[in-house]
């Protein structure tokens, strides 16, 4: 049995680094392990200690961009080396600082497949101060819901540029210790089974940059009869950001590089239902 965990990686060297600790650190006698790392063109020195620190460490591999192709053409690059090169039973998509806290991890991922047959299965994931991110609590699946949200997204835009915006407080959220079929998942931490993996190329939609990636997979999910469990027997932390942060230095350009992304991918998502369902 294979599992192939994929990792894109943007200037967040110490992360991954971290990230594939973890990962080898969890039990296992009755597996391969693989490790893909797609290195979007780092700006920094990412790429040059990633190679020196795991080239020669052999069940890992890099692969480097020539440019920054964005989220999901980045984790679907490594889906399909997962999948062709290395005909994996199961795709672990997750990000540079996702840490897996459940060392029975890979039992746990097939034997919850043995006995729900999922094709994608997202873990508990809780941030660092203990809120739960799993499953999704609000989905754009519908053209009212998108319209508006590209609505509030133009005011919001106006009010963040002009540096009308305060960090909110917001409550600790807790999910309930119980399995639950058919919900939205959280993209930082997915696990795809061959029962996904045989039928589709693509872990994700492949026409956005950066946000949105849950919506179009949950749309698709229900439009094509996927199974989406998500199981809290499984948990990891999520320290959230890293990547986008090296991008974006103050708030101000953080909440815009947020909005300019998802009011993009809502546009797509927008198109592709339309589409869909004409």
């Amino acid at each position: 049995m294979k599992f192939s965990f994929v990792i894109l990686n943007y200037n967040t060297f110490n992360e991954t680094k971290k990230c594939i600790e973890n990962i080898n650190k969890l039990k296992n006698d009755f597996a391969t392990v693989i490790i893909i790392i797609i290195d979007n063109c780092s700006t920094d020195d990412s790429l040059s200690k990633l190679l020196n620190k795991y080239s020669n460490t052999d069940n890992i591999e890099i692969i480097s961009m020539e440019y920054n192709v964005g989220f999901a053409k980045g984790n679907n690059i490594g889906y399909t080396v997962a999948k062709y090169k290395y005909n994996s039973d199961y795709i672990v998509i997750l990000n540079s600082d996702v840490y897996i806290q459940s060392l029975d991890f890979l039992t746990q991922v097939h034997q919850l497949y043995v006995s729900n047959h999922y094709d994608i299965l997202g873990p508990k994931i809780s941030d660092l101060i203990g809120n739960d991110q799993n499953p999704i609590e609000y989905v754009h699946d519908s053209v009212n819901k998108i319209n508006k949200t590209l609505i509030l997204n133009l005011f919001r835009y106006i009010y963040y540029f002009l540096n009308f915006y305060k960090n909110k407080v917001s409550k600790i959220r807790k999910t309930d210790l119980s399995d639950e079929v058919d919900v939205p998942l959280h993209g930082s931490c997915l696990i795809y089974s061959n029962n996904y993996t045989k039928h589709n190329e693509f872990a994700f939609y492949p026409e956005t940059f950066l946000y949105g990636e849950e919506d179009f997979l949950f749309y698709l999910s229900k439009k094509k009869d996927r199974k989406l469990l998500y199981s809290p027997s499984i948990h990891v932390i999520h320290a959230e950001d890293a990547a986008s942060n090296s991008i974006n230095r103050n708030i101000k350009e953080k909440k815009l590089f947020v909005l300019k992304n998802s009011t993009s991918s809502l546009k797509k998502l927008k198109k592709l239902i339309k589409n869909m369902e004409e």
